[in-house]
């Protein structure tokens, strides 16, 4: 094998993804595990330590053209900036590629891109920032300090887009999960109250992903707990369950439950005669009797039955 043949994948997971399609293919062929061949180890071992340069040249070439004041000019067509905001996404989904395009700069363009007029590089930023901070404290802190989390919150309710606000609430989803700093900083900037109004959104994705969100953050931290039920949460999920069942429904159940599991004040809120929550729950399990789909939406509906309508009585904290 010539050892300057480029390598068919561009990252760690590309790697990965060669060396399955390689072993499903011997193994297919019947061949048994044999020493590798010394040409091909130097070929792979050479792959490898180019891999990283490699990658790294291709993010400072997106980069750089995304640097450009054209990607800001509503004239200009987005084609090739799009596709370098497609190009760094597909980079930097192992967590080294990610930090790695933020220790080069990476960051500093993001706001220039939330900018521009046109929607396809909005997204495709809000998209970007989801992958950089998946599962990622290093990224998920540095995006934090980079001072994003408002701009994101502003877009979430004022963009035109809404599959910029749906990606843009996925970026906030993506930064806040696990991460205390993040999830401070939400507060800092009232993301409560933005959150809340998702909930009231037309949009079942931005609905669904309010409620996703919620559901993490209560049953993360107890503190949150008391502000979202203060500002009157169960209330508002209870309102919801009355429209017409959609997707939207198992995701606000969840939330509920989130929110009343081991907080009294949350579970007496639930209580309240006017709301008709009860009613509420026995009719949704018995809409959910028998139909796999709906499983853990009836799961849902009878724990919180029992958590705030059970024989025990419920006491002030």
């Amino acid at each position: 094998m010539d050892n300057q043949e480029r390598p068919p994948f561009r990252d760690m997971q590309g790697l990965l993804n060669f060396a399955l399609r390689e072993t499903a293919r011997e193994d297919a062929e019947g061949q048994e595990a044999l020493p590798m061949d010394p040409e091909r180890r130097i070929w792979l071992e050479d792959a490898l330590r180019n891999l990283s340069v490699d990658l790294v040249h291709e993010l400072k070439r997106s980069l750089q053209l995304l640097n450009s004041d054209k990607c800001l000019d509503s004239n200009e067509l987005p084609g090739e900036y799009e596709d370098a905001l497609d190009s760094i996404t597909d980079t930097v989904g192992s967590i080294d590629s990610a930090n790695d395009f933020q220790k080069i700069g990476g960051l500093t363009l993001i706001p220039k891109c939330l900018d521009s007029p046109h929607p396809g590089i909005r997204w495709r930023t809000g998209h970007l920032i989801s992958t950089l901070t998946q599962n990622n404290p290093y990224c998920q802190k540095q995006v934090v300090r980079a001072n994003l989390v408002p701009t994101l919150l502003k877009m979430i309710e004022e963009d035109s887009d809404e599959t910029v606000r749906v990606r843009c609430f996925s970026a906030i989803s993506s930064i806040a999960r696990g991460c205390q700093e993040a999830q401070q900083e939400l507060a800092k900037h009232d993301g409560f109250s933005v959150f809340l109004r998702t909930l009231q959104s037309n949009s079942e994705k931005l609905k669904t992903k309010a409620a996703f969100l919620l559901t993490a953050l209560c049953r993360d931290n107890l503190e949150f707990r008391d502000t979202l039920c203060k500002m009157g949460l169960a209330e508002q999920i209870i309102g919801l369950l009355y429209t017409d069942r959609d997707s939207t429904h198992e995701h606000l159940l969840s939330a509920l439950l989130s929110l009343v599991r081991a907080h009294n004040p949350a579970r007496i809120e639930c209580q309240r005669t006017n709301l008709g929550l009860q009613k509420i729950l026995v009719d949704k399990i018995e809409e959910c009797k028998g139909q796999e789909s709906l499983k853990e939406e009836e799961e849902y509906c009878k724990e919180i039955l029992d958590l705030c309508f059970g024989d025990d009585p419920v006491e002030d904290r």
